[in-house]
């Protein structure tokens, strides 16, 4: 229950602390290979508990 909240609060100050600016300066590229990165890891993710029976 309190690592959960921990992180909780970390992804917050995380997020608070973006500055959407220089996210907008940086370009749409980053943000793709982030998306990307995130759909490779869940489906990766998802793959290996299904091969294990762990889904």
């Amino acid at each position: 229950m309190l690592a959960r909240a921990m992180i909780t609060v970390a992804l917050t100050a995380i997020g608070l602390s973006a500055q959407f600016s220089a996210m907008r300066h940086t370009g749409l590229r980053p943000l793709l290979l982030g998306g990307l990165l995130w759909v490779t890891v869940a489906v990766s993710s998802l793959a290996l508990q299904a091969l294990f029976d762990q889904l």
